[in-house]
């Protein structure tokens, strides 16, 4: 279940994806679903920190979808 909304002020989307434009990795806080992430076709709550956690979160995943 998503959480609805945000508790800080930041707006973002973080994107990773193929060269034809499929998103493998979407980090996000779209207008009424509050932070969330998208891995492949799954959609789970992501809980914002920092901007700083933010960016070494989806780097991570980044670095795992890119060893496989």
């Amino acid at each position: 279940m998503l959480k609805i909304g945000c508790e800080h002020t930041y707006k973002y989307l973080l994107y990773y994806g193929t060269v034809k434009g499929g998103c493998l990795i979407r980090y996000d806080n779209e207008k009424g679903k509050g932070d969330h992430k998208h891995l492949g076709v799954k959609e789970r709550t992501y809980e914002f920190k920092s901007l700083r956690r933010l960016i070494e979160d989806f780097r991570r995943d980044v670095r795992e979808e890119s060893s496989i």
